[in-house]
C-alpha cells in the first residue's frame, strides 16, 4: 500500500501537472489565436484580395496554410504539443497492467512448477495467504465483505467526479458539453464494472486498485488547489474556479437533493 500510493505521487503527480500546464497553455493560445492573430490574419488576406486580385478559392488556400503555419509556431512557443495532454495515460496505464498481473500472478502462483519443493514464487504465495490484515487476512482469495471492490469503484467514480469539477462547466459550449457528457458515462460505466471484476479477484489484487484509486483521488483534490497550481507554475484561465473545494461539496450535495 505504502509503495502503491508513493509510486503514484512521484510518478503520477508529475504527469498530471505537465497535462494541466499543456491544457491551460493550449486554452491561452486559442484566445490569443482567436482574438489575435485570426482577425490580423482575416485583414491581411482580404487586403491581397483587393490589392493583388486573389480569388477566393486562392485567399481560403493561403488563409489555411498561413494559420496552419502560426498555429504550429505558437504550440512550439508555447511549449504545449497535444500529445502530452495524454502524459498520464502513457506513465499510469503500463504501470498499473503490469502490477496488476504481477500480483494477480503471485496470488495464484500462475507460472510456478509445482513440482519444485521450494521456489521464491511458492514462497511469496504462502506470504500473501498469512500476512493479510484485518478482515482480509489472506490476500489470496477474493475479499467476501465486498468492502474493497466498493472502495474500488467509488474511488474511480471520485476521481472522475473531482476531474470534472476543475473547470466551470457553464464555460463549456453545447457541443463541447454533449461530448463529455457520452464520455463520462462511458467513464463512469467502467467505475461500475471494476467493482465486481474486483469482487472475483485476489484480495490483493483489490487491494492494489483501491490504494491506487485513492492515491489518485488525493492527487486529483491536490490539483485543484489554487496555492499548488501557483507554486507550479500551472497559467490561469478564466474557466478556473475560484472556489474548487466549495464547487465539488456543493455539487455532491446538489446530486444528493436531486436524488431523494
Amino acid at each position: 500500500m505504502i509503495c502503491t500510493a508513493a509510486l503514484r505521487f512521484l510518478i503520477t503527480l508529475p504527469a498530471q501537472t505537465t497535462s494541466q500546464k499543456v491544457a491551460a497553455k493550449r486554452y491561452l493560445l486559442k484566445k490569443e489565436m482567436d482574438e489575435k492573430v485570426i482577425p490580423a490574419l482575416k485583414h491581411a488576406t482580404n487586403r491581397h484580395v483587393a490589392i493583388n486580385k486573389w480569388s477566393e478559392e486562392k485567399a481560403k488556400f493561403n488563409f489555411r496554410r498561413v494559420s496552419g503555419d502560426l498555429w504550429r509556431e505558437k504550440v512550439i512557443e508555447y511549449n504545449c504539443h497535444f500529445s502530452k495532454l495524454f502524459l498520464p495515460l502513457y506513465i499510469q496505464i503500463p504501470v498499473w497492467l503490469f502490477s496488476s498481473v504481477s500480483l494477480r500472478n503471485l496470488s495464484t502462483m500462475r507460472g510456478s512448477d509445482l513440482r519444485l519443493e521450494s521456489v521464491p514464487m511458492q514462497e511469496r504465495f504462502i506470504q500473501m495467504s498469512s500476512e493479510g490484515m484485518m478482515w482480509f487476512p489472506n490476500l489470496t482469495v477474493p475479499d467476501s465483505s465486498l468492502l474493497l471492490p466498493m472502495v474500488v469503484g467509488c474511488s474511480f467514480a471520485a476521481n472522475i467526479f473531482i476531474s470534472q469539477r476543475r473547470l466551470q462547466a457553464n464555460q463549456m459550449d453545447e457541443k463541447m458539453a454533449k461530448n463529455s457528457r457520452v464520455i463520462t458515462y462511458l467513464i463512469y460505466t467502467f467505475a461500475a464494472v471494476m467493482v465486481p471484476l474486483a469482487a472475483f479477484q485476489p484480495t490483493s489484487l483489490a487491494l492494489y486498485w483501491a490504494t491506487s484509486g485513492l492515491s489518485g483521488t488525493a492527487i486529483n483534490l491536490l490539483l485543484l488547489s489554487p496555492k499548488y497550481r501557483y507554486l507550479v507554475k500551472i497559467p490561469k484561465t478564466p474557466l478556473d474556479s475560484k472556489t474548487p473545494y466549495l464547487d465539488v461539496k456543493n455539487r455532491l450535495l446538489d446530486i444528493f437533493k436531486s436524488n431523494k
